[in-house]
């Protein structure tokens, strides 16, 4: 499946957080990062969106849209998504894969005695 034109600007726009061309840590408005990349300024909303939503930039009203410092710092990142019963381990992501749970020892103790009047 082709990549939709709105994940294509999240890379460019990823590259250019890493490479540092954005002063002050702070992204163009909405109409010039669109005439940049040459797409309508919904396709840019949609991206800028799913970023902020995992966390890569914040938008701050009447001032703009400016770069998470954690992204920067740990690449990791936290994908919210309010309508989504997934847990905080399944939320994070580092380096694209999603981070696994694993235990070195596994002890079991026995049931109490009166397990089954609890259970009832």
């Amino acid at each position: 499946m082709a990549e939709l034109i709105y994940q294509q600007i999240i890379k460019k726009i990823k590259k250019q957080i890493f490479a540092q061309e954005f002063a002050d840590m702070k992204l163009p408005d909405e109409r010039s990062l669109a005439e940049h990349y040459r797409v309508s300024r919904s396709t840019i909303k949609r991206a800028l969106n799913h970023m902020a939503q995992e966390g890569i930039i914040f938008k701050k009203r009447g001032s703009g849209t400016f770069i998470n410092p954690l992204y920067l710092k740990n690449n990791t990142v936290f994908n919210y998504d309010s309508s989504s019963n997934l847990g905080i381990t399944d939320s994070f992501q580092h380096n694209g894969q999603k981070l696994k749970l694993r235990f070195s020892t596994l002890r079991l103790s026995p049931l109490p005695r009166n397990y089954n009047k609890i259970s009832s």
